[in-house]
């Protein structure tokens, strides 16, 4: 079964956003469309969000380019239209710290990723966003399988197969399916191994939770190692297994987004 996501682009400089898509390597089954912004240095420019709601639900998520340079517009485009967008926005964002995501997501921002852009990683974390909302609804009258949204589905009730990743247990949970599953999808669809996938994943995820936990608690090994349920032996022998240097937490001079990423100074 295939489907198209489409998502727009907010930039404010056509040319750069057209010189964006043509220089990404293509991914298949994701549309990048161009969606012009107003000049951020005028009036209410920051309201523009807030005036394209109806047109935004047109799409299954749009990306926002992010920088310091324009962090504070971004902050109250977002601040604007608080609980009226429909659609998951996720950021690129250029030279961000910890500081700046953290009030991003509480702001309404859905997720974000690192430029340079990578379509291929834009389409997994729009996947781990939606897919817990898409619901696999039959057609009345004929045997085809098409995809609706939720909120679609909410408005005009129709017969309806079990949705992906539909479950009863917690909304989180939900979630955690969406991103296994497109993940899944990803390395099956690469000729991956069941081992090496496993592999892969699992490494991954202990070094992003042993950096997320230590950045909660400063880069503190024995309140790490006791958040963690793990013994102070146990913890200080997957920080060496990943090389993860707990410094690095204490001093605060890089972001976590940069540590995982392997790009702190």
């Amino acid at each position: 079964m295939r489907f198209h996501i489409d998502c727009a682009l907010l930039a404010a400089n056509n040319d750069w956003a057209e010189h964006l898509i043509k220089s990404s390597e293509p991914c298949e089954r994701l549309r990048l469309q161009v969606l012009p912004l107003p000049d951020s240095s005028l009036e209410h420019s920051y309201l523009f969000l807030q005036r394209q709601v109806s047109v935004l639900q047109r799409y299954d998520a749009c990306l926002l380019p992010i920088s310091t340079a324009n962090l504070v517009w971004v902050r109250r485009a977002l601040s604007a239209c608080a609980g009226q967008l429909k659609v998951p926005v996720i950021g690129l964002t250029h030279q961000l710290k910890a500081a700046a995501l953290s009030d991003l997501y509480a702001l309404g921002l859905s997720d974000y990723l690192r430029a340079p852009l990578c379509l291929q990683d834009l389409r997994a974390r729009i996947y781990k966003i939606r897919l817990p909302t898409m619901q696999l609804v039959q057609e009345v009258g004929a045997g085809t399988l098409q995809y609706g949204s939720a909120y679609d589905y909410a408005r005009t009730p129709q017969p309806r197969v079990q949705a992906l990743g539909e479950h009863h247990g917690r909304p989180e949970d939900s979630s955690l399916d969406a991103y296994a599953q497109s993940v899944a999808y990803r390395y099956a669809t690469e000729h991956a191994s069941f081992k090496e996938a496993k592999g892969q994943v699992v490494a991954r995820f202990e070094r992003a939770y042993l950096c997320a936990v230590l950045d909660r608690h400063r880069g503190n090994i024995a309140q790490s190692a006791r958040f963690a349920q793990k013994h102070r032996r146990a913890f200080w022998g997957l920080m060496r297994k990943h090389q993860i240097d707990a410094d690095k937490f204490r001093s605060g001079g890089a972001s976590l987004p940069s540590i995982l990423n392997g790009t702190e100074p």
